[in-house]
C-alpha cells in the first residue's frame, strides 16, 4: 500500500545525479573535472559499422565519469568517481578498474561523500576533513 502522503522519488538520470553531485561537490570547495558527458557512436571507415569512439577518437572504455582534486589536499591527486544510477549497469572495464581500487562506483551523492572521507582520512588537512564531516552529519550551516 502506497502512503499517499509521502513523496514519490523519481528516478534520476545519470546526467541529472552527475549534476546535482558536481555542484554539492564545488560548494565543498573541490575542483571537479568531468570527462566526456556523452559518448557517440562513430562510423568505422573501413567497415561501416557504427561503435562508440575510443582512444583518440573518444574517452577510453570505463574511464571515470569525475575526477575531483583539491588543493588543499597533501599530494595532488584526482579521485576518480564512476557515476550510476540506483539501476544503472556497471561495464566490464569500469568494475574491472573499481576492482584495481583505480576508480570508485558511486549510485548517490552519499557514496561519493563516503569515498571522499576515505580520502581526506589520508591526505587531507584537518579543515577539509572538519568541512566535509560536518556537511555530512548536516552541519554544513556553521562553516
Amino acid at each position: 500500500m502506497v502512503n499517499s502522503n509521502r513523496p514519490v522519488l523519481k528516478q534520476v538520470s545519470e546526467k541529472q545525479l552527475q549534476g546535482s553531485i558536481v555542484r554539492a561537490l564545488q560548494l565543498l570547495g573541490y575542483t571537479v573535472f568531468e570527462t566526456g558527458k556523452t559518448r557517440t557512436k562513430v562510423s568505422c571507415p573501413t567497415c561501416k559499422t557504427r561503435h562508440y569512439a575510443t582512444g583518440w577518437q573518444g574517452n577510453t572504455i570505463g574511464l571515470p565519469d569525475i575526477y575531483i582534486h583539491n588543493t588543499k589536499w597533501k599530494t595532488p591527486i584526482g579521485v576518480g568517481i564512476e557515476l550510476k544510477t540506483t539501476t544503472g549497469k556497471v561495464q566490464d572495464k569500469q568494475q574491472m578498474f573499481a576492482s584495481l581500487q583505480v576508480t570508485s562506483i558511486c549510485r548517490s551523492l552519499d557514496d561519493v561523500l563516503n569515498v571522499l572521507h576515505t580520502a581526506e582520512l589520508v591526505i587531507g588537512s584537518e579543515d577539509t576533513i572538519k568541512k566535509l564531516e560536518a556537511f555530512i552529519s548536516n552541519e554544513f550551516r556553521k562553516y
